[in-house]
């Protein structure tokens, strides 16, 4: 059964990840407490899980804060990610995909299925995408057996996950062609390693996470297009 502070902690991400909550603000225990309708208990609790996460930051004497990044620290850390996630497929393909792994990818691939049909049709869940995606790369991180590279790559996950929500989202609507070719990615990633073709996994697996970076990259340069266009419009 899922537990308040875990409730909370998805909430609170949720916020952040839309940009309902601006990089930088500070997050009290009192006012989430009455907005999430729950004690402080759960709620300083998700805090503190948030902050490992590297989504939130602690302030002596002033609690937590939305972390702010740039958005070359995040692109960069994609890169990073596609590299580590590519050498985990390389090493699932070459050992051969057991029975557990496949069927824990495949219900991810058919969970995928659904989401970005409804998402196609301006009815995206984006808890579900999110909780489905997270199981879809750590089934594949843990597969590959290496505690080694499942350390580096978790010390750079949650920043890049919790972007890609807004990468995923133009102005507040979903962009399901974004949300489709990712869907695509896990097909064709599966079928390399059900194949056991290391290169191709591996290649595919860094396409993957490469082109989520550029699509950051766009967001955020027509982003500053926008704004840039607002400014003229208020001289104007």
């Amino acid at each position: 059964m899922i537990t308040q502070s875990e409730i909370a902690t998805e909430k609170i991400r949720d916020q952040i990840v839309r940009g309902d909550v601006a990089p930088g603000t500070h997050l009290q225990e009192n006012p989430l407490s009455q907005q999430l309708g729950m004690s402080r208990t759960p709620i300083r609790t998700a805090l503190s899980s948030l902050a490992q996460e590297g989504l939130l930051e602690y302030v002596a004497k002033r609690g937590y804060r939305v972390k702010e990044f740039t958005v070359n620290e995040i692109v960069d850390a994609y890169y990073v990610r596609a590299t580590l996630e590519g050498m985990a497929c390389r090493l699932v393909a070459e050992k051969g995909l057991d029975r557990w792994t496949r069927n824990k990818l495949s219900k991810c691939v058919e969970e995928g299925e659904i989401i970005t049909a409804k998402a196609a049709e301006d009815d995206f869940d984006g808890p579900a995408w999110r909780r489905m995606n997270n199981t879809f790369h750590r089934t594949i991180v843990e597969a590959a057996e290496s505690p080694f590279l499942k350390r580096q790559i978790d010390q750079i996950v949650f920043i890049p996950l919790a972007t890609l929500f807004v990468v995923a989202n133009w102005g507040g609507r979903v962009n399901a062609e974004n949300i489709g070719r990712a869907q695509v990615d896990h097909i064709n990633i599966l079928d390399a390693l059900e194949r056991g073709e290391s290169s191709r996994a591996e290649a595919r697996m860094r396409e993957h996470l490469e082109n989520t970076a550029r699509l950051i990259r766009d967001y955020y340069e027509r982003s500053q297009e926008m704004d840039e266009a607002t400014e003229d419009l208020s001289v104007a």
